[in-house]
């Protein structure tokens, strides 16, 4: 499939998959979280009951 010639208007021939591959590399193992729910995962502990620990110390907030 690679040997073909890529159809006019592109530059190659592409494998299905191939740019959902490429795309996942490119993100290097990292998903999109929208800013919207980024925000209200950062407001969380605000919100919680229980004091959460900070790993590094030991200490509840």
């Amino acid at each position: 499939m690679r040997t073909c010639p890529p159809a006019p208007g592109f530059a190659a021939v592409e494998i299905p998959g191939e740019r959902e591959r490429n795309h996942h590399q490119a993100a290097h193992e990292l998903i999109h979280v929208p800013e919207e729910t980024w925000d209200q995962i950062v407001a969380l502990p605000a919100q919680s009951v229980t004091p959460l620990a900070d790993e590094a110390s030991g200490k509840t907030s």
